[in-house]
C-alpha cells in the first residue's frame, strides 16, 4: 500500500504546486492522504523477513542488530545460487557431457 499512498502524496504535491489547491475538495483530498499515511506508518506491524527464504516472522521482538530492510542486499541473495541448486545443476551437467 506504501508506494500507492506516496504515488498519491506526489500528485498531491504536483497539484498543490501548480496552485490548485485554492479548491476546498482538493485540499479535502490532500488532508484524506495524510491521514491515511499516517495511519498506515501508526498502524503497520514491524516484521523480520529473510532474505534467503523469504520467511516472514512478526509478533515478536526484533533484536535490535537486525537492520531495515534492504533491497539491495535482497536483489544480491536471491542472485546467489543455492548450494543445492548448483550441486543439482553440476550433476546435470556431468550427465550431460557422459551422453
Amino acid at each position: 500500500m506504501t508506494p500507492f499512498v506516496v504515488l498519491i502524496a506526489l500528485a498531491g504535491a504536483t497539484v498543490s504546486l501548480l496552485g490548485f489547491v485554492n479548491s476546498s475538495w482538493i485540499l479535502g483530498l490532500l488532508v484524506v492522504v495524510l491521514i491515511i499515511d499516517i495511519g498506515v506508518l501508526v498502524f503497520a506491524k514491524t516484521r523480520l523477513v529473510c532474505y534467503r527464504c523469504g520467511s516472514v516472522y512478526g509478533n515478536l521482538p526484533i533484536a535490535r542488530y537486525h537492520r531495515g530492510w534492504d533491497q539491495s542486499i535482497a536483489e544480491r541473495i536471491s542472485n546467489e545460487d543455492d548450494p543445492k541448486d548448483a550441486s543439482n545443476r553440476l550433476e546435470r551437467q556431468n550427465s550431460e557431457s557422459r551422453s
